[in-house]
């Protein structure tokens, strides 16, 4: 008889799942997740009937008013190491002209030159501020620590009259001093009238402001000294006319003994 298969024989084959696998992977990885779709949509709709400023992208919430108020923090170059409220403060000028800042009553004057960081002028204060200047003048920035001692808005007004009696001295320095400094403290209060300092102090203060333009006045003038000589147009004008009427320089070269004649302005 012929030999019969044996039935119970198998030949080795490859699994069907083995070769399915691979195909299914690679259609997932063609088509795009239309779930995730589906839920950013849902997403969406739910946000725009609560109303509520959120963007959904792939299931992650942004949520548009930090992001902006980030933004604005690193336009005005300040760190986003606390949450301080941004304040605006005022502007000041120290005795020697630096720049300093105000905030209800404190001042605040910079740890380095045109540094964003800014300390209490009480030496013993530890409160400080970061605070920059934007394009249009405003100061505004954060307020850090808290102040040891209280604020003093007198020294404010003080510091605005200093500036207003050093502006006038280089605007007019025929004007005399004792008028000028009478003239300043009028009309202020108790408080501010000390926190400006003695009549002495702010006569030193209004001779160096006009020294800065015109130099030191002395009694001991030399004939080439008084060749050199070149008046500051403050000093030879008023009312837009110069009162100089006349220079013999001008006419008499080689004499060493110049005459000059002025108009009176008064």
């Amino acid at each position: 008889m012929a030999n019969q298969p044996n039935v119970n024989e198998t030949t080795p084959s490859t699994p069907p799942s083995s070769k399915i696998r691979p195909k299914l992977e690679q259609i997932q990885k063609q088509q795009p997740s239309t779930k995730r779709r589906r839920l950013a949509v849902k997403d969406e709709e739910i946000n725009e009937e609560s109303g509520e400023d959120f963007l959904v992208v792939d299931d992650v919430e942004l949520d548009v008013t930090s992001s902006i108020k980030k933004d604005e923090q690193q336009n005005i170059g300040l760190e986003d190491d606390d949450d301080g409220e941004i304040v605006e403060f005022g502007r000041g000028y120290t005795n020697k002209g630096a720049l300093c800042i105000w905030h209800n009553g404190y001042r605040y004057v910079r740890v380095r030159h045109d540094g964003p960081y800014w300390r209490c002028t009480e030496s013993k204060c530890p409160a400080k501020a970061s605070a920059v200047e934007h394009s249009d003048g405003r100061i505004v920035g954060k307020l850090r620590l808290e102040h040891s001692h209280l604020p003093q808005p007198e020294r404010r007004l003080a510091e605005i009259k200093r500036h207003e009696l050093k502006q006038r001295a280089r605007e007019d320095p025929n004007l005399n001093r004792i008028r000028l400094i009478a003239s300043i403290r009028a009309g202020v209060d108790d408080e501010t009238f000390v926190a400006m300092g003695s009549d002495n102090a702010l006569g030193i203060m209004a001779y160096r402001e006009k020294a800065k333009l015109y130099g030191k006045g002395t009694s001991k003038i030399s004939a080439i000294d008084v060749m050199s000589i070149r008046f500051p147009q403050p000093l030879i004008e008023r009312g837009g006319q110069s009162i100089l009427l006349y220079d013999s320089r001008s006419v008499r070269i080689h004499d060493n003994k110049p005459v000059f004649v002025f108009a009176h302005p008064y």
